[in-house]
C-alpha cells in the first residue's frame, strides 16, 4: 500500500509538472510567432503606399495598430522602438494613435540612446503641452538635462523647446539657465532657445535670463549661438522689456551692430553662406532684435548698422539679398529715428525690388510699399507707372497687391485714373475675381468722388462691365444712390434707355448681362415716368418699348439656360426670370404714374401682360394675370397707391458700411489686426474659476464670481440680398405694399430685433400665395382703408390689401435699454428683455441681454476688444461669443449674455464689466457697474 500511495503521488506530481512545461511552452510559441510578424517600419511604408483604396489603406492601418496594441499589453520590450516608429507614421497620416503615449514615455525614460530618441520624438509628435500625460516625463527630463552626453542632453531640450507646459518650463528653468553657461556651444544653443520659449510662457521669469543676453552677443561663440541669442532678445523684448536696464539695452545694441558688421564684411563660412551672402538667416535675425529693439530704446548706431547692411546687399538683387533687404527696409520704417533720407533709401529699394523679375521679390516689396503710404505719400506716388503696371502682370497674386496698393494710395486728385486703370483690370480679369475688385472700385468711389453723378456714372460702368459678379450690397448701394439724387435719377434713366434703346439683345446667352438688364429695367420703371415728364423726345410709351425689346428676349429660354449654364454659373435661371419678373413690374409702374399718354401706354402694357398670361413659368404668369386685373379701370385709385415711388433710402449707412468692409479688408493685408501671442482669448461662453481677472471688479462679499469673456474671429458684414434673383421664386407685386406701411417691418421675430430693416429687402417680394380679387373694388380711398396683414405664413394677401380687416397684433413687451459707457469714443448700449417664464411667482427670473458696442471714430478702427462681465453669486452668467472681434470706423457689434437671477424676489439684478480693445495698436480699458436692471 505505501508503494502504491507512493507512486501515485509521483505520478501526480509529474503531471503537473508536464501541464506548466506544456502552458509555458505554448505561451512562448504564441509570443514568438507574434514577434516574428513585428514587420520594421520599412516594410509598413512599402505597403501602405501600395493600397490602391482607402478601404484598403485603413485595414493595414487597423491589422497593424491591433498587432502593435497586443504586444504593448503582454509588455513586449525588443520591438517597442519598432512600433512605437509605426504609430508616429501612423500619426503623421491622420489615424488615431493614443494608446501608444505611454510606450513613448517608457522608451523616453530608457537608459539606451536609441530609445530615447524615438521616445523624445514619439513625444513631440504624439502629444503637445495641453496634455496632461506630459507631466510625467518631468523627471526623466530633469536627469537627462544633469546627463554629460551633450547628445542625450540635446534630446531632453529639443522636447522642452517643442512641447514643455509652462509648468515643466517654470520647474526646469534652474537646469536651463545652468545649460546656458556651459562652454558647449551646441547645448548653449538649445538651452537658449529653451529659454526664449520660457520667457513666452512663464513672462515673470524673463529677469533671469535677459541678463545673460549680452555674454551670448559677446563674441567667441558660433553663428548658431548669436542667431538663438538674437530670437531670445526678441522674446523678452516683446514679452517685458521692462527687465531690460538701459545699460543692457546700449550694450545689446553695440553688440548686435558689431555682430552684424563682421557678418557682412568679414564672415565668409561655406557652411552658413547662401548664394555668396554670408550668413543671411543670422543678418535677419539681428536686424530683427535692432528694430526690437529699437522700439523701446532707439540709437543712431542701429539705424546706421541697418543700412550699411542694406547697402552692402543692394547692389544685386536676388531672393536671399532680398529677404535681408525687407528685414532692413521694415526696421527703417519702425525706427523712430529715421530721417526722411532713410525713408527715400528704402523706397529705393523697394523699387530695385519691384523692378525684379523674381514674382516673389515683387510681392514682397509691394506688400511691404503698402506701409510707407502713411510715412512719405509723395514717395511713394513717385512710383505709380510700376505699380500700374503690375495691375498687367501675369500672376494674379502680383495683381491684387497693386490693386490694394492704389487703393491705399488714391487721393481726391488721382482716384479718377485709379478707377479707370481698375475698371480696365475688371474686363481682363477672370469672373472669380471680378466681385473684389467691384468692391475695390466702389470703395474709391465712394470714399474719394464728391460729385453724385460722378458715383452714378461709375456705378452704371462696372455693372455694364462685371454684371452678376457685382455684389448685392454694391448694387443695393447704387439703388440707394439714386433715392437720394433727383438729378441722378433723370440722368440715369437718360443713360440706360439709351443702351437699352440703341444695343440689340445679344442672341448668344452667355453674352447677355442679366442683372445689367435688370437694374436697367428697374430704373426706367421707378424713376422713367418722371424722365417722361420732363423730356419733350421721350414719352412713356418709349420706355415701355425699350423695356419689351428685352422682356421678349428673356422669354422662353429657360431650359436652354439650364443645359448651359446651372453648372457653370456663369448665368443662373433665378438672374434669367427675376429680368422678366422685373420688367413686368416696370411697365406697370410706368403706366400707373404716366400722365400724357396713358390711354396709349395702357393698351401697349395690357398687349404686352397678355402675351404671358399662359407663360410656362409660374411666377411670371401669375404676375401678368394680376396686373391685368389691376389695369381695369375699377382698380385706378388703387394702383397709384400700390405703385407709388419708393422711399428714400439710407445711401449714407450704406456707404460707410462698404468702406469700413474694404478698409478691414486692406488693413488685413497690411497685417494691421494679426493678433499676438498675448492677445489670444477664449472665444466662447463662460469661464469659471479664472476670477481673479474681475475680483477687483466686483466689490461684493461673496466668494464666487462667474466670469465671462469672449474674442470672436471676425466676420465680413452681410447685408440682407435687395435685388437678388434668388429670391424670384417668391415674388409678389403687393408685398410692395409694405413700403406704404413701414410699421410692418418692425414685426420680426425676438431673434431679429437687432437685424436692420431695409426697404429694398422686399424689392422683389417675399413668398405669397394670392387669392382672387374681387370683381369690384370698392370706392373708399386707401388711405381709409387697413394696413395690411401678415398670414401666419408671412406672406401678404391681396384682399387684405384691398381693405379686409385686420387681424390684431400681439402686445410688444417692453424691454430695458440704456447707455452704460460713453468713453474712449466708444459707446455701449445695453438692452435687456425678460424670458418668458411658465411660472410668474418663481423666485428665478431669465434676462437676454444685448450690448451694443458703437465705435464712435470715424478714422481709426477697433483692431479687437473683449467684453469681461461679472455678476455676484446669486446670479447665473452665460455669455455667448460676439458678432466681430474688431469694430470698423463708425461700426457697431454686438455681445449677447443671459442673466439669471436666483433670487429675483430679493436682490435685483446686476453686474460689473470690463472693455479692453486695441485702437492704432493702443490699448484702452473701460470700466463700468450696472444696477437695479428692471424690465
Amino acid at each position: 500500500w505505501i508503494v502504491g500511495s507512493s507512486v501515485e503521488l509521483l505520478r501526480q506530481s509529474m503531471e503537473k509538472e508536464a501541464r506548466k512545461l506544456y502552458k509555458k511552452t505554448r505561451e512562448v510559441v504564441s509570443k514568438a510567432k507574434r514577434t516574428y510578424v513585428c514587420k520594421p517600419l520599412k516594410d509598413v511604408i512599402k505597403e501602405y503606399r501600395e493600397c490602391k483604396t482607402i478601404e484598403e489603406e485603413r485595414a493595414l492601418v487597423k491589422k497593424e495598430c491591433a498587432h502593435i496594441r497586443d504586444l504593448f499589453r503582454e509588455g513586449d520590450t525588443a520591438f517597442r522602438r519598432r512600433n512605437v516608429q509605426k504609430l508616429v507614421f501612423f500619426h503623421m497620416n491622420g489615424y488615431p494613435t493614443d494608446f501608444g503615449q505611454i510606450e513613448c514615455l517608457k522608451l523616453a525614460a530608457s537608459h539606451k540612446f536609441s530609445d530615447k530618441r524615438v521616445g523624445y520624438l514619439g513625444l513631440t509628435i504624439l502629444l503637445d503641452e495641453n496634455t496632461e500625460i506630459l507631466m510625467l516625463i518631468t523627471n526623466a527630463l530633469k536627469m537627462d538635462l544633469n546627463e554629460k552626453d551633450p547628445a542625450i542632453v540635446g534630446l531632453a531640450l529639443s522636447v522642452l523647446g517643442d512641447v514643455s507646459s509652462a509648468e515643466m518650463l517654470r520647474d526646469l528653468e534652474p537646469d536651463i539657465a545652468l545649460l546656458m553657461d556651459q562652454s558647449n556651444d551646441y547645448i548653449v544653443k538649445k538651452s537658449t532657445l529653451v529659454a526664449s520659449r520660457i520667457v513666452r510662457k512663464v513672462p515673470d521669469l524673463s529677469d533671469v535670463f535677459a541678463a545673460k543676453i549680452p555674454s551670448l552677443l559677446a563674441s567667441g561663440h558660433t553663428p548658431s549661438v548669436y542667431h538663438s541669442a538674437c530670437l531670445l532678445l526678441i522674446s523678452v523684448c516683446e514679452t517685458d522689456a521692462s527687465v531690460m536696464t538701459p545699460e543692457s539695452f546700449q550694450s545689446c545694441v553695440d553688440l548686435l551692430c558689431q555682430m552684424l558688421i563682421h557678418t557682412c564684411e568679414k564672415s565668409h563660412n561655406h557652411e552658413v553662406d547662401v548664394g555668396k551672402i554670408p550668413n543671411p538667416f543670422l543678418q535677419i535675425a539681428g536686424i530683427h532684435a535692432l528694430r526690437v529693439v529699437g522700439q523701446h530704446y532707439s540709437t543712431e548706431s542701429a539705424l546706421s548698422a541697418v543700412l550699411q547692411a542694406a547697402k552692402h546687399l543692394s547692389d544685386e538683387i536676388s531672393v536671399v539679398s532680398a529677404s535681408v533687404l525687407m528685414e532692413c527696409v521694415k526696421t527703417i520704417r519702425e525706427l523712430p529715428c529715421a530721417s526722411a533720407q532713410d525713408i527715400r533709401f528704402a523706397l529705393e529699394i523697394l523699387e530695385k525690388c519691384m523692378n525684379h523679375k523674381d514674382n516673389t521679390i515683387k510681392y514682397a516689396a509691394l506688400q511691404e510699399l503698402r506701409l510707407f503710404v502713411p510715412l512719405d505719400p509723395s514717395g511713394v506716388e513717385k512710383h505709380r507707372e510700376i505699380i500700374l503696371e503690375c495691375l498687367h502682370h501675369n500672376d494674379v497674386s502680383i495683381r491684387t497687391r497693386g490693386m490694394d496698393l492704389l487703393c491705399s494710395m488714391a487721393t481726391s486728385d488721382s482716384v479718377a485714373r485709379y478707377i479707370d486703370e481698375l475698371v480696365s483690370y475688371l474686363i481682363r480679369s477672370g469672373s472669380e475675381h471680378q466681385q473684389k475688385i467691384v468692391l475695390r472700385i466702389c470703395y474709391l468711389v465712394e470714399k474719394y468722388l464728391s460729385s453724385m453723378e460722378s458715383r452714378m456714372r461709375v456705378y452704371i460702368r462696372v455693372l455694364c462691365e462685371a454684371d452678376v459678379q457685382v455684389p448685392e450690397r454694391v448694387l443695393a448701394n447704387f439703388l440707394a444712390l439714386l433715392s437720394n439724387s433727383s438729378a441722378c435719377q433723370k440722368l440715369a434713366v437718360q443713360t440706360l434707355f439709351e443702351y437699352l434703346s440703341s444695343n440689340a439683345p445679344p442672341e448668344r446667352i452667355h453674352l447677355r448681362k442679366p442683372r445689367f438688364v435688370r437694374t436697367s429695367i428697374y430704373v426706367i420703371g421707378e424713376y422713367g415716368a418722371d424722365y417722361a415728364a420732363s423730356s419733350s423726345s421721350v414719352g412713356c410709351v418709349e420706355l415701355i418699348q425699350s423695356i419689351n425689346k428685352y422682356l421678349q428676349t428673356y422669354r422662353n429660354d429657360d431650359s436652354l439656360i439650364n443645359e448651359q449654364f446651372s453648372e457653370s454659373g456663369k448665368l443662373k435661371l433665378s438672374e434669367y426670370v427675376s429680368v422678366r419678373l422685373a420688367a413686368l413690374l416696370s411697365i406697370m409702374k410706368i403706366v400707373s404714374r404716366s400722365s400724357g399718354e396713358q390711354q396709349q401706354s395702357l393698351l401697349l402694357a395690357r398687349e404686352i401682360f397678355g402675351q404671358f398670361r399662359n407663360h410656362a413659368e409660374l411666377e411670371t404668369q401669375q404676375r401678368a394675370c394680376e396686373f391685368i386685373v389691376l389695369l381695369a379701370s375699377d382698380w385706378s385709385t388703387v394702383r397709384k397707391h400700390v405703385l407709388e415711388s419708393m422711399p428714400r433710402l439710407d445711401y449714407e449707412t450704406r456707404r460707410h458700411k462698404i468702406i469700413q468692409e474694404v478698409q478691414l479688408d486692406l488693413d488685413r493685408g497690411n497685417g494691421k489686426n494679426r493678433k499676438s501671442s498675448a492677445s489670444v482669448l477664449s472665444s466662447h461662453a463662460v469661464t469659471i474659476g479664472n476670477t481673479g481677472l474681475l475680483l477687483s471688479l466686483l466689490d461684493d462679499d461673496e466668494d464666487d464670481v462667474a466670469v465671462g469673456q469672449s474674442a470672436q474671429q471676425q466676420h465680413a458684414p452681410q447685408l440682407m440680398d435687395s435685388f437678388s434673383g434668388k429670391n424670384d421664386a417668391n415674388f409678389d407685386l403687393l408685398t410692395l405694399g409694405d413700403s406704404l406701411n413701414e410699421s410692418e417691418q418692425n414685426r420680426a421675430e425676438p431673434k431679429q430685433a437687432m437685424k436692420s430693416v431695409d426697404p429694398l429687402d422686399d424689392l422683389l417680394g417675399t413668398s405669397s400665395n394670392l387669392l382672387a380679387l374681387p370683381p369690384n373694388a370698392e370706392s373708399a380711398s386707401y388711405s381709409s382703408r387697413p394696413k395690411p396683414q401678415h398670414d401666419a405664413a408671412g406672406a401678404l394677401d391681396l384682399l387684405d390689401l384691398f381693405g379686409a380687416p385686420a387681424q390684431p397684433q400681439s402686445p410688444v413687451s417692453e424691454a430695458y435699454s440704456a447707455q452704460i459707457l460713453n468713453e474712449n469714443q466708444v459707446q455701449i448700449l445695453l438692452t435687456a428683455k425678460r424670458q418668458n417664464e411658465t411660472n410668474s411667482e418663481s423666485s428665478t427670473q431669465t434676462l437676454e441681454c444685448t450690448a451694443t458696442l458703437s465705435n464712435l471714430n470715424f478714422n481709426q478702427s477697433i483692431n479687437r476688444f473683449v467684453l469681461q462681465v461679472s455678476v455676484p453669486r446669486y446670479i447665473k452668467l452665460q455669455l455667448y461669443s460676439a458678432s466681430s472681434s474688431g469694430i470698423a470706423m463708425g461700426s457697431t457689434a454686438h455681445q449677447k449674455f443671459t442673466l439669471t437671477n436666483t433670487l429675483s424676489n430679493e436682490k435685483p439684478f446686476q453686474f460689473r464689466f470690463r472693455l479692453e480693445f486695441e485702437r492704432n495698436n493702443e490699448p484702452f480699458k473701460s470700466e463700468g457697474f450696472v444696477k437695479d436692471i428692471k424690465c
